[in-house]
């Protein structure tokens, strides 16, 4: 992998896009740095391909089916400990990378992997104490919205019981419910992206990010939710497909697996930080503030905050 390459700038249009647009936007960024993005996404699905080639029965579609299944060992619940252990320090070192390139990339600016790098490991402690607090917030709100539709049921379970009426309520709150439940897993597709955006290239965390993310991702829902849809759909097909293919094969099913994961997830990275701006540029009229910062002689790669909002110091100080 190189050290070092150089875009033009102005390869991309800074602007407001549509949703098909932007998942273009994305594919292109992909495309143009394929290299750089797919080696970095798959440093993060390293420590899941290593457990999954140890116990391939994990991939394996069929183990269940054929009785294959072991029992779980202290072996087994070790590897998983340390999993979790390496995938809390190593993915938002990741994810910090990407972002920072992606950002470059698409504001024309010298990439570095190593500085990328850099910007992802400075960046580590507040964008995993970050997603530990948005999570943390996320099972409380689900938790509380299940509670409250489950006191709606038994209520309305024990005003109608029996009764038409009772059928036609249910049924009406299942018809609504799942596609809430679709919306909401399009949203929580591209949110932790944005709110990498917002620690890595703004510099801010903690709850002030996951506040500004939500400003950000509310000021253009149905949009996110529809792109969120888009790449959740992505996401599933191709790796599944592919697991249902050769997960069966010790070893090289866990491997290629574990590439077309992490080309799905390189993509959603870069469609994530499209929609991100697509979204400052609306809002925030971002794209203008950029476009002052080259006339001024800024550079390239400068992310400008909302005017009054947050310093404008460097990204990721």
């Amino acid at each position: 992998m190189s050290e070092a390459t150089t875009p033009v700038p102005g390869s991309f249009e800074i602007g407001p896009l549509s949703m098909a647009e932007t998942l273009d936007v994305g594919f292109q960024l992909l495309k143009s740095h394929f290299t750089v993005l797919g080696v970095l996404s798959l440093l993060g699905q390293a420590p899941t391909i290593l457990v999954f080639m140890l116990f391939g029965w994990m991939l394996d579609p069929f183990a269940l089916q054929n009785g294959e299944l072991p029992d779980i060992g202290a072996v087994f619940i070790v590897s998983v400990a340390l999993w979790v252990l390496a995938m809390l320090v190593l993915l938002p070192v990741v994810i910090g990378a990407i972002t920072a390139v992606v950002s470059d990339i698409y504001l024309g600016a010298e990439v570095s992997v190593s500085g990328a790098l850099q910007r992802g490991v400075a960046r580590m402690f507040p964008l995993m104490f970050t997603y530990i607090i948005f999570s943390l917030i996320l099972i409380v709100a689900m938790f509380l919205a299940v509670a409250a539709v489950a006191l709606v049921f038994v209520a309305l379970g024990g005003l109608f019981q029996g009764s038409a009426v009772g059928v036609a309520v249910v049924v009406l709150l299942v018809l609504v419910a799942v596609p809430a439940m679709f919306a909401l897993g399009g949203l929580l597709t591209l949110v932790p992206g944005v709110l990498a955006a917002v620690v890595v290239l703004e510099g801010i965390s903690y709850f002030e990010a996951v506040a500004r993310t939500w400003t950000l991702v509310s000021s253009a829902l149905t949009r996110f939710i529809g792109l969120g849809l888009v790449i959740y759909m992505l996401l599933l097909i191709l790796p599944t497909g592919v697991q249902f293919m050769v997960g069966a094969i010790p070893v090289v099913g866990a491997v290629v697996w574990g590439i077309v994961q992490a080309l799905c997830q390189a993509y959603l990275y870069t469609t994530t930080i499209v929609a991100y701006f697509d979204v400052r540029c609306r809002v925030e009229s971002f794209d203008l503030e950029h476009l002052a910062q080259l006339v001024e002689g800024e550079g390239v790669g400068a992310v400008p905050h909302p005017p009054g909002s947050y310093s404008t110091g460097p990204p990721g100080s």
